[in-house]
């Protein structure tokens, strides 16, 4: 980036000064490259690059896990802020951390012989927006999957997660692959597809 002398020698003046947006005039003039030879990559800390120079503010009515998100996808980040309480702010980060992730680490998991109406309570409590959930049996193999549909349709005497759940459950070995665990999803035209080994055990991803 080319400097400019007299905003070099304004700053040489005044070593301790601050400049906000309105203390700085953006004028644009000849150059000698092509934007696609340009790089606005800045180096955040030692182990850490971004293609954008541009963080948003660790203030609670700026940056949590939507904006943060927002912000790395353009190439930027967001700092969550501190103003929360230490497992809401571990959540936060775990939703921006796994925004692009394909694989689920820690899945919510129901039980067949659950309530109906806990599963509904434990949803609204955890504020969980999605709907498929894994549901084992008391030695935490997998049994079935409940879907929205499968709740939506669920006949007024349903009151066990085991009356209305799908037990006929596609799944895959664990390792599978991202690009072939989009096959079989494809192919069996399902939302999810639990990675369980021999022993039907659900591997939590």
């Amino acid at each position: 980036m080319a400097k400019n002398r007299y905003l070099d020698e304004f700053m040489k003046t005044f070593p301790y000064e601050g400049l906000t947006y309105d203390d700085v005039t953006l004028v644009t003039q000849y150059a000698d490259f092509l934007p696609d030879d340009t790089s606005l990559e800045t180096q955040l800390t030692s182990r850490q690059k971004m293609n954008i120079p541009f963080i948003s503010a660790a203030m609670d009515t700026v940056t949590e896990a939507p904006m943060a998100i927002a912000m790395a996808l353009a190439g930027g980040i967001g700092v969550i802020h501190k103003n929360l309480e230490n497992d809401e702010q571990a959540a936060q980060v775990a939703k921006v951390k796994n925004y692009l992730n394909g694989l689920i680490a820690k899945p919510v998991c129901f039980h067949a012989n659950d309530d109906i109406s806990f599963l509904r309570a434990e949803k609204k409590r955890m504020g969980l927006k999605f709907n498929g959930f894994p549901v084992l049996d008391d030695q935490d193999r997998l049994v079935g999957m409940i879907t929205s549909s499968d709740m939506r349709y669920a006949p007024m005497t349903a009151a066990k997660l085991s009356d209305v759940m799908t037990a006929a459950t596609i799944t895959a070995k664990p390792g599978t692959s991202l690009k072939k665990a989009y096959e079989i999803m494809r192919a069996n035209k399902i939302g999810k597809l639990p990675l369980v080994d021999k022993a039907g055990r659900d591997t939590r991803r």
